[in-house]
């Protein structure tokens, strides 16, 4: 995912978790989910969560106008954009 400026009414910020576990990603078939309370991916490494932390992400942008995007590619990992509307950016 390349994290560019689309429009200048937004700004766009990424985070890229391709350097921890890029062989562990979130299947696509998953990511309709991963925003809901408790649910949990398959990952190994995710074995100890408990499943709120992307929960609350989620509801704190949707309180604060954010849109969150993500991306996840085998071999190369996942990617999180948080796009701020202009108001927000400034």
């Amino acid at each position: 995912m390349k994290c560019k400026r689309k429009n200048l009414k937004k700004t766009q910020i990424c985070h890229k978790d391709f350097l921890h576990y890029p062989q562990e990603v979130i299947h696509n078939k998953e990511l309709p989910y991963i925003f809901e309370k408790f649910y949990k991916s398959h990952i190994e490494s995710n074995k100890t969560g408990t499943g709120l932390g992307l929960a609350i992400a989620y509801q704190i942008a949707i309180r604060h106008d954010i849109e969150l995007k993500v991306e996840s590619k085998e071999g190369q990992g996942t990617s999180f954009r948080m796009i701020f509307s202009k108001r927000m950016a400034m």
